[in-house]
């Protein structure tokens, strides 16, 4: 296997890099709005020639495309750049069974050590990678127009939790995006909700009657198991309540571990990208994540992960215990 170069860049560098020659975008598994929106905007602006999304997308990343009116690629085999946005991870992309193209990364999870690709840009603080994704136009001079700055608005209010993460900088952004777009920010989310269908549903309620508990000092701790969904049961049990969510799924042995975590938790120190990365040294997986959401892929069994991460995460919210 050819190594990785590993180049760190700049925004403005990054941005003349997608000048110099074709390339496709890779979307990360079960790809969510920041992904998709991250990259509609890059190809829409560089010209890309096409978006790959070999794990599928999330329901909200769904409604997302068709209201761009986005098309999407179902093989970029013997594709010579690839340019992964919004995931720390690109051995999940068979690099090998594609023909092992270059690599360009951006992104803003958490990685423990350098990014595997040929040239990337990370950020770890920016709240979404569609925040990154704007300021690489504006270093690379480039018009927003209204699609793509509804794309990025997408992406930084579904992994800001509607605005409940960020800092006054991506307030101004999203400012101007909503300018650009000429949209107001209940009609942006109303574009990204659209109606769970009933096998979505069905997971969140098995998740939530086979949910169990317990109290970390005054947090509280919950961790299930269900078929498929994870991330959605995960979230829908911090809104009712649980300050961390565990939830595991297994299909024919490949385990994912969706982990979701409250503001109390992030303030008192819990960060779900950190704990995940221990979990996934531990046990040889992968991980990737935010402060207050990250996910896990590992084989092996969903008891012994689960165990392993409430325990790490009860260890940080009640560390003289």
């Amino acid at each position: 296997m050819r190594p990785f170069r590993r180049e760190k860049t700049t925004l403005k560098g990054f941005s003349a890099e997608l000048e110099l020659a074709p390339f496709y975008i890779a979307l990360h598994e079960h790809a969510d709005p920041d992904a998709v929106g991250s990259a509609y905007a890059v190809s829409s602006a560089y010209r890309a020639s096409g978006i790959w999304a070999p794990g599928g997308l999330d329901r909200r990343a769904k409604a997302l495309v068709n209201t761009l009116g986005m098309g999407l690629v179902s093989s970029v085999s013997g594709v010579e750049r690839l340019l992964v946005v919004d995931t720390p991870d690109t051995s999940q992309f068979s690099l090998e069974d594609i023909g092992r193209p270059e690599i360009l990364l951006l992104d803003h999870h958490f990685v423990s050590s350098e990014a595997d690709a040929d040239v990337f840009y990370t950020d770890p603080a920016a709240p979404a990678c569609s925040d990154i994704v704007f300021e690489m136009l504006e270093a690379g001079g480039k018009t927003i127009d209204g699609k793509q700055a509804i794309a990025l608005l997408a992406g930084i209010l579904s992994d800001t939790g509607r605005l409940r993460r960020g800092d006054a900088g991506m307030l101004l952004r999203v400012s101007r995006l909503l300018d650009a777009s000429g949209m107001r920010i209940e009609e942006v989310l109303e574009r990204l909700e659209p109606a769970r269908d009933l096998s979505e549903q069905t997971a969140i309620f098995k998740g939530l009657e086979r949910m169990r508990h317990r109290n970390e000092g005054t947090f509280f701790l919950c961790w299930s198991e269900v078929s498929s969904y994870e991330s959605s049961v995960a979230s829908s049990m911090v809104a009712a309540g649980a300050d961390v969510a565990l939830v595991a799924s297994d299909r024919k042995g490949q385990v994912r571990v969706a982990g979701r975590c409250s503001q109390r938790a992030v303030s008192a120190g819990l960060n779900m990208a950190t704990v995940f990365s221990g979990i996934s040294m531990e046990f040889g997986a992968s991980s990737g994540g935010h402060t207050g959401a990250a996910v896990l892929e590992a084989t092996g069994d969903p008891e012994a992960l689960l165990n392993a991460t409430v325990a790490a995460c009860a260890a940080v919210l009640s560390p003289t215990r």
